[in-house]
């Protein structure tokens, strides 16, 4: 067997779907049922046609119905040993500091423990979750270089992944904090406009109306705050609270921005003459007959 042959083969043993069907090709091939499959033979012909045959192929069908079995046990193997590689990449991951600090005091992770965790537990989605935390980290910290640099590589590797959603709002969070206004307000709207329903939108929404007023486009900002108070609908969401306070700090000094309901016409007024009462007639005697009685 040459090199080729080689690299060949170790990638087929390491791919249990594909050695199923290389092995389920196999035994068929070597089975080969149809000759005894005549439609012009009897009944009774093709039982004993199918009885000589199985003889004859006694030791193949022993042989590749052992291997099939062999090959289902390699492929529960496989699948559980890679749901239990996940169960415990996650388990590793819980034992890193926490990000968020539940007890109100100062941060006590750092980025590089998850960073250094993701690249040991590679295809986990345990190492995937760490890669965006690692990025998220050196945001907090102020490092925005590496947290672009994070970010970017999250959304490169992992385009396919439900938290490259979470990447593209860190993306744009970083263009804000270094400056980069113009580029930033793109960023948050691509974001509104690609993931539409999400929780990152109100979020995304309250960027940009805050870079909306930075550039005394309030009426732009207010409209944002405005549409994530009437969206999301949950009054004690956080959002919306901050929301609510930023419209209220803008109509203090901009009262014009509230723009006031319509409200209908007045009802044209009916004048109602009132009809004069009907003057009562004498009655009319009945006139006398003129015939002498």
């Amino acid at each position: 067997m040459n090199g080729r042959d080689e690299l060949r083969e170790s990638h087929f043993v390491s791919r249990p779907g594909t050695f199923v069907l290389k092995s389920l090709a196999f035994l068929s091939a070597t089975l080969k049922i149809a000759p005894f499959m005549d439609s012009q033979s009897s009944p009774s012909m093709q039982m004993y046609d199918f009885l000589e045959w199985f003889e004859v192929n006694r030791q193949k069908i022993i042989v590749g119905g052992a291997g099939l079995l062999v090959i289902i046990a390699a492929v529960g193997f496989w699948t559980h040993q890679s749901r239990q590689k996940q169960i415990d990449a996650y388990q590793e991951l819980l034992k890193l500091p926490p990000v968020i600090n539940g007890m109100g005091g100062p941060m006590v992770a750092t980025p590089e423990p998850y960073q250094q965790f993701a690249q040991q537990h590679p295809g986990t989605e345990a190492g995937v979750h760490a890669e965006l935390l690692a990025a998220g980290l050196f945001f907090d910290i102020d490092d925005t270089a590496a947290a672009e640099k994070g970010f970017a590589a999250f959304i490169q590797n992992h385009p396919d992944s439900p938290l490259v959603a979470d990447a593209q709002l860190g993306t744009a969070a970083t263009l804000d904090a270094t400056g980069k206004s113009a580029e930033a307000i793109a960023k948050y709207k691509q974001i509104i406009s690609q993931y539409s329903g999400t929780t990152i939108v109100p979020q995304s929404k309250l960027a940009l109306g805050r870079l909306s007023e930075a550039s005394n486009n309030f009426k732009e900002a207010f409209d944002q705050y405005k549409d994530v108070a009437r969206t999301v609908g949950n009054p004690y969401d956080p959002w919306v609270q901050e929301a609510q306070e930023r419209m209220a700090t803008l109509l203090s000094v901009h009262p014009e921005l509230e723009v006031p309901a319509v409200s209908a016409p007045p009802a044209s007024k009916v004048t109602i003459t009132p009809v004069p009462a009907a003057t009562p007639t004498s009655p009319v005697a009945p006139a006398k007959s003129s015939t002498n009685k």
